[in-house]
């Protein structure tokens, strides 16, 4: 029975409580039930225990060898100990609160335990005790009011009443991958690891030929989607660019010629410009701008927040004012009055480049010729945000982030954008010194820091916390302690529980001189540019991720001046720390990011539009995303030789986007 329509009334055993709270959690039909996969398995496959590291959970088995003894520790906290004959080891295994299980522990008696071990007093704390040799493994969905055993029952039943899924693959690619109906019963009810290893890559795969299928269908979607190729003034941007103070070096040069040649194309551009701190966006996205103006086009760049739109708008008016280039800002905060004002520029055309927030999403406005979009630090904005703005306009898009995205990854989740990697040349900038701080010696720190005061320099503290009394180094404490220790200056206080409005007016007051130390989350770690910033000290320095201390690092040494960031832990051979100080590119630092910690700590995934894969992941699986690019390849060219399966295949993808579109 195929079970797309099938009500969940129709299993045994199901009744109208389970099948509301099955409903709650947008499970409607066997269908639905079949799909939802489980969110963590968790194995007992028992171990050796002379071959198990210290500190790690694993799976014991053997045969009880002594008297079992109980402490009490105080009211509601008690322990069972007992030792296990585990094929000639003795090993101790200790049982919290677990009374009820003091009968069954008996001489000879055979366990399987899950906990954590100790290899060297050859104790285990136990998690998990089973009295079955059959038992291997542990299955959780974490659907909210039900029992797993309840869902593993329903589903079991769901199966021996002969519910199957269609099968959706073309049959050509069954060869390297099982059938849906046998990955269905291998990831509910696996017979061993083994095959469940198999399920998963089933679903792994078409998780990830899905994800393909839909880039290249929206790729293709959007080349059809002509518009007349941008005719800018190569004179005047020429002009433009000679009155810059400083050439672009090569990297720059290259960067701009890609958007150039963007432009020239009777199709719009989606460009993402990937840049380390210090390699030139900004003044990209200026000359870009300024060429789109040329052909008679507005221009609207978006940022993340009001001090750097601010700052943008600073910067565009250096470059375009001596050039009659109308730059406007379009804030939350801006007032009534000039909101008037700037909405009629931007409809008569008035107003040439607009720089804003979101603010720009929440107002219908009417632009008079817009061509082009940048959007700044793109992964602080969804996915929505950004279709909102471009709305269906055929406009040339440019992505700026100074996340340095590892190239692996960024081949993966953004092939559906060109890209463009802009190295770091850091042209008139010193190299930002790095030293690792044991927290014993701080009170070094606090000297360098007094004399960088002195001289009117100022300094970023930064902690991951905000406050937090057992963490010494969270934010208001470090406020505190800094405030008692600098009386003679201005201490501020930033991180991302204030209002919008209080952050900014301290990020101005901090890059206007008003403040001289400031305290931060890392709130401060994106855009924000203060050239009389010296150094960077950021407490529990192990807690942060290579490209968040690198983005940090960033925020000083961004004038003549030069800068040191301090990394500040009680753990001063940290591996990770010591690369650091030995590595100025945040590419190279993005890839040991990667395989030291997976991609699930970058910028936002979720946000950025990246799928929320059930069991794909881009560190583990790249191999099979590589390959499976390869084979989404091959279904659309099978799909242009009306090959049914394929044509069939890519439209049941598509209807996931929109019920109403297919390819054909």
């Amino acid at each position: 029975m195929e079970s797309r329509l099938a009500n969940l009334s129709s299993i045994k055993g199901i009744g109208s409580k389970y099948e509301l709270l099955f409903n709650d959690a947008g499970i409607k039909t066997v269908y639905d039930l079949l799909n939802k996969y489980p969110k963590k398995y968790i194995y007992y496959d028992p171990v050796m225990p002379q071959f198990c590291q210290n500190g790690k959970t694993i799976t014991l088995e053997g045969r009880i060898s002594s008297p079992v003894s109980l402490k009490t520790y105080r009211k509601n906290l008690s322990s069972l100990s007992f030792s296990i004959n585990c094929n000639g080891e003795i090993i101790k295994i200790i049982l919290f609160n677990r009374l009820f299980l003091r009968k069954k522990l008996l001489a000879n008696t055979y366990v399987r335990i899950f906990g954590k071990y100790n290899h060297y007093k050859k104790e285990l704390v136990c998690q998990e005790i089973f009295f079955d040799q059959n038992k291997t493994i542990d299955i959780h969905y974490g659907i909210k009011n039900i029992p797993d055993s309840i869902v593993t029952k329903t589903i079991k039943n769901a199966l021996a009443m002969g519910y199957t899924l269609e099968e959706r693959l073309p049959i050509f690619l069954l060869n390297d991958v099982v059938s849906i109906n046998e990955a269905i019963l291998n990831i509910h009810l696996p017979i061993d690891r083994y095959h469940n290893e198999l399920a998963k890559k089933r679903i792994k795969f078409e998780e990830i030929l899905e994800f393909y299928i839909k880039i290249k269908y929206l790729s293709l979607k959007k080349e059809k989607a002509y518009r007349e190729p941008i005719k800018y003034d190569l004179v005047k941007t020429k002009e433009m660019i000679n009155s810059i103070e400083f050439e672009l070096t090569d990297n720059q040069k290259k960067a701009t010629n890609d958007i150039f040649r963007d432009f020239l194309k009777p199709i719009a551009m989606n460009r993402l410009l990937i840049g380390d701190v210090g390699s030139g966006k900004t003044i990209i996205s200026v000359i870009c701008a300024y060429a789109m103006v040329s052909a008679g086009y507005q221009v609207v760049l978006m940022a993340p927040t009001e001090i750097l739109a601010q700052q943008h708008l600073e910067y565009f008016k250096k470059y375009l004012s001596k050039f009659n280039v109308k730059v406007e800002l379009f804030t939350k905060s801006i007032s009534t009055a000039y909101r008037r004002d700037v909405l009629k520029n931007i409809s008569t055309g008035l107003a040439n480049i607009i720089i804003g927030t979101h603010a720009l999403l929440y107002e219908d406005i009417n632009y008079k010729n817009l061509g082009f979009i940048i959007i700044d630090e793109q992964h602080r904005f969804g996915v929505e945000a950004r279709k909102k703005l471009i709305k269906d306009r055929n406009i040339d898009s440019l992505f700026l982030t100074a996340t340095p995205i590892p190239r692996s990854l960024s081949l993966t989740i953004f092939s559906d954008l060109d890209s463009t990697i802009l190295e770091n040349t850091r042209l008139n900038k010193k190299d930002v010194k790095t030293i690792i701080i044991d927290e014993k010696n701080l009170q070094d720190v606090y000297d360098d820091v007094l004399i960088e005061l002195k001289n009117k320099h100022q300094i970023y503290f930064v902690s991951r916390e905000i406050e937090n009394d057992d963490n010494i180094y969270s934010v208001e404490n470090m406020y505190k302690e800094l405030k008692n220790k600098f009386q003679d200056y201005n201490v501020g206080i930033l991180h991302g529980k204030l209002k919008d409005k209080e952050k900014d007016d301290i990020m101005q007051n901090f890059k206007n001189g008003l403040i001289d130390i400031l305290v931060s989350t890392t709130v401060i770690e994106v855009g924000i540019s203060v050239s009389n910033a010296t150094r960077m000290i950021i407490m529990n320095s192990d807690y942060f991720g290579l490209a968040t201390l690198h983005q940090l690092r960033g925020r000083i040494g961004r004038g003549s001046l030069e800068g040191i960031c301090y990394l500040v832990t009680d753990n001063p051979e940290n591996e990770r720390l010591v690369s650091m100080e030995t590595t100025l590119d945040g590419f190279s630092l993005s890839e040991l990011d990667l395989k030291q910690r997976g991609p699930g700590d970058y910028f936002g995934m979720r946000q950025s539009g990246i799928p929320d894969f059930v069991f794909a992941d881009f560190e583990s699986d790249f191999n099979m995303f590589m390959e499976t690019k390869n084979v989404c390849d091959v279904i659309f060219e099978k799909n242009n030789q009306n090959d049914k399966e394929s044509i069939d295949y890519i439209d049941y993808v598509i209807k996931k986007i929109d019920v109403n579109t297919t390819l054909n």
